[in-house]
């Protein structure tokens, strides 16, 4: 018991960012590649950062801008279409 709080402990955002993608996982086929890429992003990084303002407002602004930039790369440069 107390080897395993000590393990959780000392891996606290490993466990966290594994349960975050697992989510994101289930989640592209339902809600597709953006919204599911944004909500992982904003709360993968909000769970990295610090819970500043500042941290906050760049979480969104780059959880935004990176999905979209990535699906339009994949759409229009490659011509590869995604959920």
């Amino acid at each position: 018991s107390d080897l395993i709080r000590k393990y959780v402990k000392d891996h606290y955002h490993v466990i966290v960012i594994i349960g975050l993608f697992l989510i994101y996982i289930l989640l592209i086929p339902l809600v597709g590649f953006l919204i599911s890429s944004i909500l992982f992003l904003l709360s993968t990084f909000t769970s990295l950062r610090p819970k500043k303002r500042k941290y906050l407002l760049a979480n969104l602004i780059v959880a935004i801008v990176l999905p979209f930039g990535i699906h339009y790369v994949f759409q229009q440069v490659l011509k590869i279409y995604l959920p």
